[in-house]
């Protein structure tokens, strides 16, 4: 996590697509713990997902302390709900699917929120480019 997170300092600053590069990340090492059977593939999935998940929430507020009209404090408070939720709500629901179906198969619904996460990164910007003109 801590090299993702510095890393996604400098891709910023270069103009790198941290959102959807880090949910691709994310989504692949999701895969890679959840299909395999295997240790070294499953060792290999956390990394990846750490790697892509790190410098989501990092990036996603700084981005989300720009937006025009929202106070610093508001965005920050936002950022700081969704951030508590995730944290409360994503092992909570990955136990109850678990439970209910299998923690492979939990695990591969959990790549869905990751999805549609990468979905809005990239639709995202051409649109609010478009609403701007």
């Amino acid at each position: 996590m801590a090299a993702g997170r510095l890393a996604a300092a400098r891709l910023v600053g270069r103009g790198f697509p941290v959102i959807p590069v880090g949910c691709g990340l994310a989504t692949a090492g999701t895969l890679l713990v959840a299909l395999p059977g295997a240790p070294a593939p499953v060792a290999a999935g956390l990394t990846l997902a750490g790697l892509g998940a790190a410098p989501l929430y990092p990036v996603t507020l700084a981005r989300l302390v720009g937006v025009p009209g929202l106070t610093a404090a508001r965005s920050a408070a936002y950022g700081a709900l969704a951030s508590g939720t995730a944290i409360l709500a994503a092992p909570t629901g990955i136990a109850v699917l678990g439970a209910a179906l299998d923690l492979r198969a939990a695990l591969l619904i959990a790549v869905l929120p990751l999805a549609a996460g990468l979905a809005a990164a990239t639709a995202l910007p051409p649109l609010l480019a478009r609403s701007r003109t």
